[in-house]
């Protein structure tokens, strides 16, 4: 029993393609192979669009990372900010007690 187009190989379609071009034999594999290139190429798009939707998701967690890292920079700039008001506060404090020392006021 012959195979069904669908189930030979592609060497066994290259040798029906050598029958006379206006035969069934001939005619049945060159639609084989066609149909065999068709889904080869709808199989490519829809690697490709799995591909781009990976791509999307890819960027959108590289927007959501960029957006982190400023939020983290403005909690760097923040801390200091406020480390420096804090050793500003330091400095003056010890001036004060210096003064202090230097100028007794008679309040102690």
């Amino acid at each position: 029993m012959a195979k069904q187009p669908h189930e030979k190989t592609l060497f066994e379609l290259a040798q029906d393609m050598c029958t006379r071009a206006d035969s069934l034999v001939h005619l049945t594999a060159a639609a084989e192979i066609t149909r065999r290139k068709t889904q080869a190429q709808l199989d490519a798009c829809r690697a490709q669009i799995e591909a781009a939707v990976a791509e999307e998701r890819a960027a959108k967690a590289a927007i959501e990372t960029a957006a982190s890292s400023k939020q983290n920079a403005n909690y760097m700039l923040l801390s200091v900010i406020v480390a420096t008001v804090a050793a500003a506060a330091s400095a003056f404090s010890a001036y004060l007690s210096y003064a202090a020392t230097q100028h007794p006021t008679g309040l102690t």
